[in-house]
């Protein structure tokens, strides 16, 4: 009987060592775990705050191209007013100004260019071309796809000076063109 209670003595004192050993494997789960969990959570709430500021980060640059794209889109729509104004200034000159005042202004050009260069040739549209070549004796005329005024060569062919309504209009969009924008769209 020695032999069976030593073995049980060996067997209750093996058991109290494995509940002692799964206690505390038990309780080194239950902390790991609970470190584990925190771990998790500090990840989670990194990884939610770098998401949010890579979510406002693509927020902003697309509402930054979205305002680049309308600037971009109401500038070209203020540009093809401006020249629209143009264009109706250029139809308002080649049908709007009287035969008799053409040709003043036409003589007005012609002594400010004779001025400037010896002239060879004066280019003119065709509805100019008679009070031309009336005003301008002596001179080769040719005719010119402008809307008005003339364009004067100098005999040599060197020099050309451009009295168009055509070219004035342009210098005159070019230079007023802030100003026509203002006007415009205030």
């Amino acid at each position: 009987m020695g032999l069976e209670r030593l073995a049980r003595t060996i067997i209750s004192s093996a058991e109290e060592d494995a509940a002692k050993i799964i206690s505390e494997a038990k309780e080194a789960a239950s902390r790991i775990r609970a470190e584990q969990e925190k771990e998790i959570k500090e990840l989670e709430k990194s990884h939610e705050k770098r998401l949010g500021d890579e979510i406002q980060m693509m927020e902003r640059r697309m509402m930054s191209s979205v305002n680049l794209d309308v600037k971009k889109q109401i500038l070209s729509a203020k540009k093809e007013m401006v020249e629209t104004v143009l264009e109706k200034a250029r139809e308002s000159i080649s049908k709007g100004i009287a035969e008799k005042e053409r040709e003043r202004v036409i003589a007005r050009l012609l002594k400010k260019a004779g001025d400037e260069i010896e002239i060879g040739t004066i280019q003119c549209n065709r509805k100019d071309m008679s009070a031309v070549k009336r005003l301008a004796r002596g001179v080769k005329v040719a005719e010119k796809g402008i809307i008005g005024g003339i364009i004067a060569v100098s005999s040599d062919n060197r020099t050309i000076v451009d009295y168009s309504f055509d070219a004035m209009l342009n210098d005159i969009g070019s230079r007023e063109l802030s100003r026509i924008s203002e006007l415009l769209f205030g």
